[in-house]
């Protein structure tokens, strides 16, 4: 781990990242197998990873404040925020669109749980969003994982005759956990990316 975090180490530049979904809630008259999801990847503008905030304990003897850390594990979590550019038919807009009204009206998407099943409105999320920093190689380094995304806010377009500058547009989510993994050397030679650490499964009797 020290080598490859405190060894050949350069600076990043903002541009080379990669964001990557699992999946997006379809609740148009698009068939699910004619929505390419790279054409959202290379679509992607910018995007804000969210603050991580952290509660502590305080513990008061006479004139003293012994802080201690509160494990909150995924709960509280902040907004991921993503900018699009706006493609030539509205499509990326009409996806996410679509995705908010149906919700606000409790419409699930079709094709969000295992075949047999009834959709469920809980399912009108993204799955994992995953976003990539890349080396000079533009090969993934490091990868932060958002999990069951769902979708909280579309901003406004904004058009305008007489100008033909390109159109972008944000969208905000709320993710229920989120994990980091990073690039480390197998045994074999190769290059994985892994977790940080493996969590601690408590065992039962």
């Amino acid at each position: 781990m020290s080598e490859t975090l405190n060894k050949n180490v350069n600076l990043f530049t903002k541009n080379k990242y990669e964001l990557v979904m699992s999946n997006i809630p379809n609740l148009t008259i698009i068939p699910d197998d004619e929505l390419d999801l790279a054409t959202f990847s290379t679509s992607v503008k910018s995007v804000q990873l969210p603050n991580i905030t952290l509660k502590l304990l305080h513990s008061y003897w006479q004139h003293e404040d012994q802080k201690h850390p509160n494990p909150q594990g995924a709960r509280d979590t902040n907004t991921l925020t993503v900018t699009w550019t706006l493609d030539s038919k509205f499509l990326n807009y009409i996806i996410f669109a679509a995705w908010a009204q149906g919700s606000r009206y409790g419409l699930p998407a079709r094709g969000g749980r295992e075949e047999g099943l009834e959709p469920l409105l809980r399912d009108n999320c993204i799955d994992r969003i995953d976003v990539y920093s890349l080396d000079n190689a533009k090969m993934p380094f490091a990868k932060l994982s958002f999990h069951r995304a769902f979708l909280t806010g579309i901003s406004n377009l904004d058009l305008e005759f007489g100008d033909a500058s390109v159109v972008t547009f944000q969208t905000t989510f709320e993710y229920e956990k989120f994990g980091l993994t990073v690039q480390q050397k197998l045994p074999d030679g190769t290059w994985a990316i892994e977790p940080l650490k493996v969590p601690v499964v408590s065992k039962t009797n």
